[in-house]
């Protein structure tokens, strides 16, 4: 599944601090090592935080801001991040920033 860099922060702004269970804290922790940003990543997308706006920008002539990144998550591991957004959803927090992301693991086919 190819995800965005808007996609990436979104779905780590989403993971929960804490799971049901251990095995889901221990897949939640995993998955925010994944999304996280190397450094050549980060010298590459210049990230920007603005302090009066709370707004983060980023180089959106970057290949990773352009095409996003592969990411291979395990059958489980995917299932748990859909009934996070589901979560997400039904607490009414879900925001028209995150209808890309939603629809990309609506349509995902996990092998």
């Amino acid at each position: 599944m190819k995800l965005t860099v808007l996609d990436r922060v979104l779905l780590m702004n989403v993971l929960p601090e804490r799971g049901k269970k251990v095995f889901e804290y221990r897949i939640f922790n995993d998955v925010k090592r994944q999304l996280s940003f190397t450094d050549p990543e980060l010298t590459e997308l210049k990230f920007k935080h603005n302090e009066e706006t709370g707004e983060t920008n980023w180089n959106p002539e970057s290949p990773l801001s352009i095409e996003g990144k592969e990411f291979d998550f395990e059958p489980n591991t995917f299932k748990l991040l859909q009934d996070v957004l589901k979560e997400v959803e039904d607490r009414g927090e879900a925001t028209i920033q995150m209808v890309p992301l939603y629809d990309k693991f609506e349509s995902a086919v996990v092998k």
